[in-house]
């Protein structure tokens, strides 16, 4: 952050987003401010400046002391622990610290404690009960992948898939059968004895006896919208995330093949990066216990992907076309790069466009849906 940056700031004075500090008294007491900022947009604390924007400054000696107070805040008074970027800045032979609270991401944050704290316009503000239930729900959806299912067990692995697993991303064959267990806790795989959400939806023998919605419901209509009910090819397709990829293609190249040509009339790339992405990026939350299935609808003129689950973080349709990533199911995205064809690296949808520019995407928050549409070429 540039000094002329930072001038500009202090001009506006604090907001959501910027906080004014003459000098930390205690870590106890600056925590609040972290764990406001990171539940909220995330923002800045200038330290060293008075409530009016007016650089004070710090000294050497001060400066130093401050900075060791305030990380001491962010790992001992802020629970989870955080980790904000710290910056000194000099003005005129005295420094100022900025500190820079990103957008938790394992929200809610507290302090030591127990309070769940908000930014809004200027102040720090308790999460009203109602606030507060919201957030623990999103932060379940977004750790959904790593959730038990306690009437689960080591024995329910498929071995043959666990080993295959294995040889691929370790290069070596997996032999030691009794350490098992141990090996599958070791993986984040196994807690007490019991699958989480991840091992089922890989290396389960039957996947869909845990979660139901493992499942695409793949349909090829006749015409341009869903009215008919005569349908040139459709399939539920059911089981673990390797099955739902192969069998998912199988189904796209069927329906998109000529059968004159037998060539496939989109960029098989294509295809594949967006099944991969509603495989591994849809939500896998308990709410969608009706209609939580990933759909390909095939029409004359287009095809459709509706995944379960918006973007996540605030992240906006601009931003994913740019290459900006943020991770629903982390430890099902680590897995995912041994057994599909995924990169997780941010690229896919840059890559997608440049190689078949006419897709949309559509972003429901209010629906807590999104949708790819892909436009067929034209004869």
């Amino acid at each position: 952050m540039e000094k002329v940056e930072i001038e500009e700031i202090l001009k506006n004075g604090e907001n959501q987003q910027t906080i004014f500090k003459e000098y930390v008294k205690s870590p106890e007491k600056f925590a609040p401010d972290i764990v406001a900022l990171t539940n909220s947009n995330g923002g800045n604390i200038f330290i060293g400046v008075d409530e009016k924007g007016a650089i004070k400054g710090l000294s050497d000696e001060e400066a130093e002391s401050t900075w060791q107070l305030v990380l001491n805040s962010t790992f001992e008074y802020v629970k989870p622990p955080l980790y904000p970027k710290l910056n000194y800045i000099e003005f005129n032979d005295k420094y100022i610290i900025v500190v820079n609270v990103s957008v938790g991401v394992n929200k809610p944050y507290c302090t030591n404690k127990g309070e769940f704290l908000v930014r809004k316009k200027q102040k720090n503000v308790k999460f009203t009960k109602k606030e507060l239930n919201e957030i623990f729900i999103e932060s379940n959806k977004k750790f959904s992948d790593q959730r038990i299912f306690k009437d689960s067990s080591s024995e329910d692995i498929d071995l043959v898939l666990f080993k295959d697993y294995y040889y691929k991303r370790f290069g070596v064959e997996f032999e030691a059968d009794n350490l098992f267990k141990q090996t599958l806790e070791n993986m984040k795989l196994l807690s007490n004895n019991h699958l989480n959400l991840t091992s089922i939806l890989f290396f389960s023998k039957n996947t869909t006896k845990f979660f139901q919605l493992s499942q695409i419901v793949a349909v090829s209509f006749f015409g341009n919208d869903t009215s008919g009910f005569v349908f040139r090819d459709s399939e539920n397709i059911e089981g673990n995330i390797q099955t739902l990829f192969h069998e998912g293609m199988a189904f796209l190249k069927r329906n998109l093949t000529d059968e004159e040509s037998q060539i496939l009339e989109l960029p098989v790339f294509v295809l594949e990066e967006l099944l991969v992405n509603a495989l591994i990026h849809r939500s896998y939350h308990l709410d969608y216990l009706i209609s939580g299935n990933i759909r390909i609808s095939i029409f004359d003129n287009r095809i459709e992907f509706e995944n379960p689950g918006c973007l996540v973080d605030n992240l906006t349709i601009a931003q994913i076309t740019k290459g900006k990533v943020a991770q629903r199911n982390s430890l099902l995205s680590h897995f995912a790069q041994d057994i599909i064809p995924f990169r997780g690296v941010g690229l896919g949808i840059i890559s997608i466009l440049s190689n078949y520019p006419e897709i949309e995407f559509f972003n429901d928050v209010e629906g807590d849906q999104f949708k790819v549409i892909i436009y067929r070429p034209e004869d």
